[in-house]
């Protein structure tokens, strides 16, 4: 489930990204010894950006930004955040439209 959660996120990026765009992943561990530990992984992209206004509804059932031939049924971030969830997991997304977007994905180590 985990995999499908990263192949969803990147693939939204790869979306995203003109021909010459960038997109980044990187993981970290958080915590102090003796204290709670979490690991976090970032996909960030340069891409369109998501309009703020639209954020809190990209994990709505059915709602997509994508139109054309890009075009969604605007699942995939729903699942995703359903499967982050499931895991006890936390999905935050930080974006600037034309500058584009990190997501973010927040789970506790076992």
């Amino acid at each position: 489930q985990l995999q499908q959660v990263v192949i969803n996120i990147v693939l939204n990026a790869i979306q995203a990204v003109a021909q010459q765009g960038r997109i980044e992943i990187s993981v970290v561990a958080e915590g102090a010894k003796g204290s709670e530990c979490f690991v976090l992984l970032n996909v960030t992209d340069n891409g369109i950006g998501i309009p703020e206004e639209d954020i809190p509804k990209v994990f709505d059932p059915f709602y997509t930004t994508k139109t054309g031939e890009k075009g969604g049924i605007g699942l995939g971030l729903s699942i995703v955040q359903q499967i982050v969830k499931s895991h006890h997991g936390r999905i935050t997304i930080k974006s600037k439209v034309g500058a584009g977007t990190t997501v973010s994905l927040r789970f506790p180590t076992i």
